[in-house]
């Protein structure tokens, strides 16, 4: 991948490595100058090798899940490039005529080759004709309905690679004669032809037979995917389809092969552009366009927050380029560029009320005749997109385990401390600081660090392979998109140096909270208890704060001040240490954090810090993420004030935190669990984007569990009436409860590292439910349709039932209904609104029949056309001026994983408005070819958006649905139906996929493709449950770090409670008891954090449900209980499984032993 988070790959592992090499040292300095305490952080982990192999385990889990994800993102972003190289090849630019132009002409073409020639990167070029034609071997009577048929000049084929037939012999185009053909893999599977054979192409104007010449193995221009090709001479492809002289692309191929070529495309993209666009129509365009206001306009685009990088980056090319009094050549280059233009003119839509946008619109289409397009470039930038797409979709799910692997390694760190309190105590009363337990338990920590990284990378691959084997399901069969696995170098070094930081930073801060614990409490191997922190004068920590200001420079001064026997040589060490830029940064915000601590602690400043932050979401930002995190600091902030005030009474410390943590963690479930709409009558509507989803996980995990273990007697209450009374299990229950009860703490840790995978895991399963509406009621994804059918314009089929009754092998009477449309482009603006331009829009032109049997929902009408889908249609059936348009025309979902809209869409209506709502608007479209001619539609309903999963016009692409006069009114031209909606009779003979077949086989000179609507929903049902299960895995990891946080706390629990389990056993606990007694303290804790998840999750699921059917009408919300019952028993057995070895280790522990125990 190229990048991360929008961070180039090669620049954070630079960073990441940087920062690691420097800790490395830091500690190597730490530890080199400190023997003493090197030798006290190091001596533990040989001295039980299995329990530092369990903590690495532990501690590697996060890096595993870092590495999963890099991992993944680098398998498709490597798949798909190799996909690209493979089927490219040496093709790397291509030149077409514009949409609507008709095709480039010889002439034109070998102008445009001198042209290519001249610029010195360039070293190939090519002409291409291609056809989709029925095929059929005359030997097999195999047929392929829809073969693609290409032609090549063959004298510059030479240029673009040798091909390569499957027994791996070099041909050549110039080896054809007219009549032969070299077909691909796909071909020869389909069609079973072997050389020799002769192909039968059909062809509006007959028929040609074709000789098989070759087989050729597939890739570069014998590619097609999963598409069969043929490839002839260009010439004699000419002449088959009689278009003599035609040219319908012009590739371009440059310097440096298949994969080095693609640093040269922009340069020789921008040089044919300069070349063969109207470098005096573009002048006019910048002189339009260079202006304050304009400048202005562009800036302020810029400047919106979550703006799409892609559209970002080129209006701030733009801008640069309007910087000049005189137009600059890369002007000509940036203004011919389609997406460019587009995204330039949608921002400067309100300029001038629209002229700007119209004048230039019309300018546009004098450009030039051709589109030049760098294809390699381009699709190589997909790869990276959805590479990063797809990291950044598991980072954001991942970063649950991440912060749950985080949790663990906290708890590793504190039950370590735990188990060497008497020796900490120790070593504290003899003269022990502080900072010396800080940092033998930093030297051990980074050790464990570096351990744990290091397998962690090891396992992050492992994980990453079987996640994308999960992966591979969700690619359809017929697909030969193939998954090759790969992890760079630049994510092995990220993976290890993030896991390595991450860990490091949590023993940092997990030591500073082992340096608290009271010298007197540790000696006697009492109860844990933090000693109280020493009061620190404000003067003392100013100077402090200067102190680490002057960085390596006060440290010698106060090093060599202080003693005349200071080691010269530790020091200096320790001065070149602070001499590091990330030390120094470091120690200066400690000691600022340390500044203003006592301020913070008082809430004032938290609740006019969240103030702030609210206010610059709202007014200045636009941003939900800013909201919703000022709100919750100022919740926090309420909390302390309210314990500082409280403190002033004679209320105990303990009723004081219980009443802050009620109020605290009481208002953050309330305002994180309130409906996502809920405070945009107050807000107005604000952007969100992903960490949006992680705050809300985080926060109400962190919330439940703060309230929870803060008023746990309420909980023991409850379980002991609720269990007490069966017999044996009350006087187990109590001491299985008081235990984890009584470590606050490390309970809470817990119970958060369940709470927060299962709660991720909950939202994954209900919503993954609301997927079956496909297939509870198919016609709002068909339209009732059970068949569809599409053909080339060229091969048109005029009476569909009549040829279907003309043949021997079906009749018409298996159909209730044969719907006829076709689709083109064509581009439109909203009568009477701000935007002037006119902007793509897909038109879908159907036939009365269509629209007579058409089942589709809508999700807004106008009610003065109807009140349910089948008035609507009645409607548009009887009125060829009324049309519909797909949901997508409202505009874009606000989905931060979306591609940005960008072509026509409706102004000033709000899709979470009531379905009766909508009042009709009109359109006018105009040809892609331009000129003055506008037709009108009148738009009286939305389809319902649940349509678009099976529709061809899908994502963020608006499409009309309308009477199939319009082309004709548009364009001129009579309409040529193109594709076949076909509803099944109640009493057909033949079942739906046996019809499929033999209508190819009927319209098989007309190229009929034919497809279920069913096996449609059955694929894309496949393909969900394919992703949720890669999901599911990938969460699964979080659940491991449970589960290990279950074993450690139970191992740990026996080492400390020896002398108390021989106190049960001396009083009358069976071993048995004892044994129950972990395991139910494991299940207590488990089921504990289950419950919060399962929970919580449920109500975020819930509220997403509700904003989902504020689109999409008819959605039930069903609580998945099988998987919810999966889920915990699941949980709860491996849960006990880690508890059990202690548990029975704990039960065989004799009494008299325990009671001996120091």
């Amino acid at each position: 991948m190229e990048s991360v988070f929008g961070v180039s790959t090669v620049l954070l592992a630079q960073i990441i490595g940087v920062l690691s090499v420097i800790s490395v040292v830091a500690i190597l300095i730490l530890g080199l100058t400190n023997r003493v305490m090197l030798r006290l952080g190091f001596r533990h982990i040989p001295r039980n090798p299995f329990q530092s192999i369990l903590i690495v385990i532990g501690l590697m889990l996060s890096t595993t899940i870092i590495g999963a994800s890099l991992g993944v993102g680098d398998t498709v972003n490597h798949s798909i490039k190799k996909v690209v190289f493979d089927s490219l090849a040496y093709v790397d630019i291509v030149i077409e005529s514009q949409r609507d132009q008709p095709p480039i002409q010889f002439e034109d073409a070998e102008y445009i080759r001198s042209l290519a020639f001249e610029n010195e990167l360039v070293d190939g070029v090519i002409f291409s004709v291609e056809t989709v034609a029925p095929v059929i071997d005359t030997r097999t009577n195999r047929t392929e309905s829809r073969m693609t048929i290409r032609g090549y000049s063959h004298l510059d084929q030479p240029n673009f690679g040798d091909f390569k037939t499957i027994e791996n012999i070099s041909v050549q185009l110039s080896d054809l004669d007219e009549d032969e053909i070299l077909i691909n893999e796909v071909a020869y599977q389909k069609l079973d032809s072997k050389v020799g054979d002769v192909l039968q192409m059909v062809t509006p104007s007959g028929s040609k037979e074709l000789k098989v010449y070759g087989i050729l193995k597939n890739g570069g221009l014998a590619s097609g995917g999963s598409t069969p090709v043929g490839l002839m001479k260009l010439v004699s492809l000419q002449n088959v389809l009689s278009r003599t002289g035609e040219i319908d692309q012009i590739a371009i191929s440059n310097k440096g092969g298949i994969e080095d070529s693609i640093i040269y495309s922009d340069d020789v993209t921008k040089y044919l552009r300069l070349n063969l666009l109207d470098r005096s129509i573009a002048e006019k365009i910048f002189n339009i366009l260079n202006t304050d206001e304009v400048s202005k306009v562009l800036k302020e685009k810029v400047a919106e927050p979550n703006i799409n990088k892609d559209i970002k980056a080129d209006l701030e090319i733009m801008i640069d380029l309007l910087d000049n009094s005189v137009m600059p050549d890369n002007f000509v280059d940036q203004i011919g560029d389609q997406e460019a233009r587009g995204a330039t003119l949608s921002a400067l839509s309100s300029v001038d009320d629209g002229n700007v946008v119209s004048q230039v619109g019309y300018l546009s289409r004098s450009l030039g005749q051709y589109n030049v397009e760098d294809y390699k470039a381009s699709a190589i930038r997909f790869a990276e997109t959805i590479g990063s797409a797809i990291t950044l979709f598991l980072s954001i799910f991942g970063s649950f385990s991440i912060v749950v692997g985080l949790l663990l390694i906290f708890l590793v760190m504190i039950l370590l401390a735990a188990a060497r309190k008497n020796e900490m105590g120790m070593s504290r009363a003899v003269g022990f600081k502080r900072s010396h337990l800080i940092r033998i338990f930093t030297l051990e920590g980074s050790i464990y660090a570096m351990l744990s990284s290091t397998v962690g990378v090891i396992f992050g691959i492992i994980v990453s392979i079987v996640l994308v084997e999960l992966l591979k399901q969700a690619i359809p069969a017929e697909d030969d998109f193939q998954i090759y696995v790969k992890f760079t170098l630049n994510s092995v070094i990220i993976t290890w140096g993030a896991g390595f930081l991450l860990t490091l930073i949590t023993v940092i801060i997990s030591s500073y909270r082992i340096s608290r614990l009271n010298i007197i409490v540790a000696i006697r191997g009492l109860e844990e208890e933090l000693a109280q922190d020493t009061v620190v004068s404000l003067r003392e920590r100013t100077f402090n704060f200067f102190y680490a200001l002057g960085g390596p420079i006060t440290y010698l001064w106060r090093g060599l001040r202080k003693s005349s026997k200071t080691n010269v040589l530790k020091l200096i060490l320790m001065a070149l240490v602070r001499l590091i830029p990330f030390v120094w940064i470091f120690l200066i915000v400690y000691r600022i954090f340390l500044l203003v601590l006592p301020v913070f602690k008082q809430g004032w400043l938290f609740l006019i810090g969240g103030s702030g932050l609210v206010y610059l979401g709202i007014y200045i930002t636009k941003s939900g993420t800013l909201f919703v995190l000022g709100v919750s600091i100022a919740i926090i902030g309420l909390g302390l004030v309210i314990r500082k005030v409280l403190s002033i009474s004679k209320v105990s410390r303990q009723s004081i935190n219980r009443i802050g943590a009620t109020i605290e963690g009481g208002l953050l479930l309330v305002f994180w669990g309130l409906p996502f709409d809920f405070f945009e009558k107050f807000t107005g509507e604000l952007e969100s984007d992903p960490s949006s989803f992680i705050l809300a996980g985080v926060f109400m995990v962190g919330a439940s569990v703060w309230l929870v273990m803060n008023n746990t007697q309420i909980l023991i209450f409850v379980l002991t009436n609720l269990f007490g009374n069966i017999p044996g299990l009350r006087a187990v229950l109590k001491t299985a409860i008081a235990y984890p009860v009584a470590a606050t703490f490390r309970t809470g840790l817990t119970i958060s590292m369940f709470a927060l995978i299962i709660f991720t895991l909950m939202i994954n399963a209900v919503l993954t439910n609301l997927n079956n509406v496909q297939n509870e009621e198919p016609d709002r994804v068909t339209g009732g349709f059970d068949i569809i059918g599409s053909i080339d314009s060229e091969y048109e089929i005029d009476d569909f039932t009549g040829e279907v009754d003309k043949s021997n092998i079906l009749s018409a009477d298996n159909f209730s209904a044969v719907a006829r449309s076709t689709n083109f482009q064509s581009v439109g603006r909203q009568k009477d609104s701000d935007e002037k331009e006119f902007k793509s829009i897909n038109i879908s032109a159907v036939d009365k029949t269509y629209l007579d049997t058409a089942k589709f929902s809508f999700s807004h009408y106008d009610v003065n056309y109807g009140k349910t889908s089948s008035e609507i249609w009645m409607s548009l059936s009887k009125d060829p001026s009324l049309a519909v348009i797909n949901n997508a025309g409202l505009g874009g979902s606000g989905d931060p994983f979306g591609p940005p809209q960008r072509g026509f869409s409706v102004e000033g209506f709000d899709r979470n408005n009531e379905p009766d709502s909508w009042e009709s608007i009109f359109v006018q479209l105009r040809s892609l070819r331009g000129g003055d001619k506008i037709v009108e539609r009148k738009i009286i309903a939305v389809i319902d958006p649940i349509a678009d999963s099976l529709n061809e016009f899908e994502g963020s692409n608006t499409y009309m649905v309308t009477s199939g006069d319009i082309r004709k009114e548009l364009t001129g031209k009579s309409l040529s139906y193109t594709k076949f909606s076909i509803q099944m009779s109640d009493n057909a003979t033949f079942e739906t996929k046996d019809v499929i077949p033999l209508l190819e086989t009927i319209f098989l000179y007309n190229g009929l493709d034919a497809v279920s609507t069913q096996e449609l929903i059955d694929n894309s049902q496949s393909q969900n449950n394919a992703f949720t299960q890669l999901f599911q895995g990938f969460m699964g990891l979080g659940l491991v770090v449970g589960v290990a946080a279950i074993g450690v706390l139970s191992i740990r629990a026996v080492v400390e409670r020896r002398q108390s389990i021989g106190m049960l056993r001396a009083i009358g606990y069976r071993s048995s008891m004892i044994q129950i007694q972990f395991l139910a303290e494991a299940l207590f804790i488990t089921l504990l954090g289950v419950f919060i998840g399962l929970g919580l999750g449920t109500l975020i699921s819930w509220n997403i449900f509700q904003s989902i059917t504020e689109e999409v009408r008819g959605l039930e919300f069903t609580i998945p209980w099988v998987t919810v019952l999966m889920i915990t028993g699941i949980t709860s057995f491996f849960a006990l499984l880690s508890a059990y070895i202690p548990a029975r280790q704990a039960s065989k522990i004799y009494p008299a032993e325990t009671l001996r125990y120091e």
